[in-house]
């Protein structure tokens, strides 16, 4: 019988804004875009250094209350919230 590793658990705690994990999806099912992208929206520059930003993971630097969020790779769908759940 094999022991498999834990992981720790994909939650978030107060708004998201500490969340580091690798979600990369939105509650829609929809892919993120990745943060230096520039297509298919246009992303602002990274004026959050202490964010975190990096691949397509969800992320909440802007502190949104609704949780971490991403661009999608959607055109008529610029951002989303992702399927994470508050820990």
């Amino acid at each position: 019988h094999r022991l498999c590793p834990r992981l720790p658990p994909d939650c978030y705690h107060g708004h998201g804004e500490q969340y580091h994990g690798h979600v990369s999806k939105t509650r829609k099912g929809i892919t993120c875009q990745r943060w230096s992208a520039q297509e298919p929206h246009v992303i602002s520059p990274a004026s959050h250094p202490d964010a975190h930003l990096e691949e397509n993971y969800c992320r909440n630097p802007d502190n949104d209350s609704h949780g971490p969020w991403c661009y999608t790779m959607d055109p008529r769908t610029p951002f989303d919230y992702c399927a994470i759940k508050p820990c």
